[in-house]
């Protein structure tokens, strides 16, 4: 398990994590459903050339991040990748 402080916490804020394969690893946002997060994925790697992969946060970093941040991290790109990528909420 990873530790979660203040300053991580936006990483584990939510079930899964969309993040850049390369150095520095930048998160662009958390998802609940891995449907959801691999389709935020295939939006930034089709449409902005960016090489993601989806990680799976642990339950006890999820849990520890909530202390520090309540509302999960979502990516400004959201309604627009589950639009394109045909996902519906």
């Amino acid at each position: 398990m990873a530790t979660v402080t203040e300053l991580t916490a936006y990483k584990y804020s939510d079930n899964y994590r969309v993040e850049s394969e390369s150095e520095p690893v930048n998160v662009f946002g958390c998802e609940h459903n891995q449907a959801e997060a691999d389709a935020l994925a295939r939006y930034l790697s089709s449409t902005k050339g960016i090489k993601v992969r989806v990680v799976k946060n642990g339950r006890a970093e999820v849990a520890e991040a909530k202390k520090y941040r309540p509302t999960p991290m979502r990516c400004p790109l959201r309604d627009e990748a589950f639009e394109a990528m045909g996902i519906y909420r």
